[in-house]
């Protein structure tokens, strides 16, 4: 059964796109591409994911916006 787990991709200052899994805490990556940064989290998730016996339910994640006047 699959399973979808939600990531957090920015860049940084340095052009570098980090990603980060918001369900697992601690789970981070990056890459020199999205493409790249979201292979790593990938990997990464599945590694904790057989860490923990596969007992990892993903989060529900909302993102907003707020507006300044």
């Amino acid at each position: 059964m699959s399973k979808t787990f939600p990531v957090l991709i920015q860049q940084n200052e340095d052009g570098i796109y980090t990603v980060e899994c918001p369900s697992i805490e601690g789970c981070r990556s990056s890459g020199a591409s999205v493409d790249e940064a979201m292979e790593n989290i990938k990997e990464h998730i599945t590694l904790c994911l057989a860490v923990s016996g596969n007992n990892i339910e993903p989060k529900t994640i909302l993102i907003g916006q707020v507006v300044l006047p």
